[in-house]
C-alpha cells in the first residue's frame, strides 16, 4: 500500500510540477508580448536595444522551462506506467490468493473488499 501511494504522489507531484510550469510560461510569454507592443512603441534606439535583451532573455527562459517540461513529461509517464504495472501485479496476486488458498484466502480477499470500499 505504501508503495503505491508514493508511486502515485509522484505522479500528482509531476503533474503539479507541468502545471506551475505552463503558468510561468504563460506569464512570460504575456510580458514578452507588452515587451513588444513597448518596442514597436518606442522611438528611442537604445530603449529598443534594452528591450529586444530583455525578449531575448525571456526567449531563453521560456525554451528552458519547455525543456524541463518535456522532462517532466518523460518522468510523469514513466511514473504512471509504474503504477500502472505495480497496481496490475497487486490485482493479480490479490486474485491468486483468493481463488488458490482456499476459505481463508476467499475471507482475507473479502475482507480487503471491505476495507477498499470503506476508504472510497
Amino acid at each position: 500500500m505504501k508503495v503505491a501511494n508514493e508511486a502515485y504522489k509522484l505522479l500528482n507531484d509531476a503533474k503539479k510540477s507541468m502545471g506551475a510550469i505552463y503558468d510561468a510560461i504563460n506569464k512570460l510569454k504575456a510580458h514578452r508580448s507588452k515587451l513588444f507592443n513597448d518596442k514597436k512603441e518606442s522611438d528611442d534606439y537604445e530603449k529598443k536595444k534594452e528591450i529586444q535583451a530583455e525578449i531575448n532573455m525571456i526567449k531563453e527562459i521560456i525554451d528552458g522551462l519547455y525543456s524541463e517540461l518535456d522532462l517532466i513529461k518523460k518522468d510523469k509517464e514513466h511514473f504512471y506506467q509504474e503504477l500502472k504495472a505495480f497496481n496490475l501485479k497487486t490485482s493479480s496476486i490479490k486474485y491468486r490468493i483468493r481463488d488458490n488458498t482456499g476459505y481463508k484466502g476467499f475471507d482475507w480477499y473479502n475482507r480487503l473488499q471491505e476495507r477498499t470500499l470503506l476508504r472510497r
